[in-house]
């Protein structure tokens, strides 16, 4: 019996190159600070709002950090370059339009204290699409880095579609 061999999953290095200049321009910029109930932010401000490359971690309604959205904001939103990380094991990189992810990469997977992946999924999306292309990942006994289990078009359940 012939054994099937294992394809590597590799994370798509352009939303990892796009992180990496989204961090140097922030150590490029005169920041100032803003805190609110709503979010404390620290970057570039006009009019008394995020404005420009900046860093907000969202409040909770019960005074609990949020979500960090991290990137070009425009009148208090990302808008632009940028992405955003959850509490949970979600985040989502690439383009932003008024706080909605608008196009790029949500990677989602449970992950180790080290921060590398057991399972999950990365999928590449647009705006208003039904139906993404998606890579769908699992750490398998035996093997220290994560394989591809499955990739293709997924609905927007993260479903394999086609």
């Amino acid at each position: 019996m012939e054994k099937k061999k294992i394809k590597k999953f590799i994370f798509n290095p352009i939303y990892d190159k796009l992180i990496e200049e989204i961090q140097n321009k922030l150590k490029k910029i005169k920041s100032k600070k803003i805190k609110n109930k709503k979010y404390s932010y620290i970057g570039e401000i006009k009019n008394n709002l995020p404005n420009g490359w900046g860093k907000m971690v969202c409040i909770n309604p019960n005074g609990t950090e949020g979500e960090t959205k991290i990137g070009e904001f425009k009148n208090g939103k990302l808008n632009g370059k940028g992405y955003i990380k959850f509490k949970h094991d979600l985040e989502y990189i690439g383009h932003f339009n008024k706080d909605q992810h608008y196009e790029g990469r949500a990677l989602w997977g449970s992950t180790t204290k080290k921060d590398k992946y057991h399972f999950g999924h990365e999928v590449y999306f647009k705006k208003n699409k039904k139906y993404g292309l998606a890579k769908i990942f699992k750490t398998v006994p035996g093997h220290s880095k994560p394989t591809t289990r499955y990739e293709g078009n997924v609905n927007s359940n993260i479903e394999p579609h086609g």
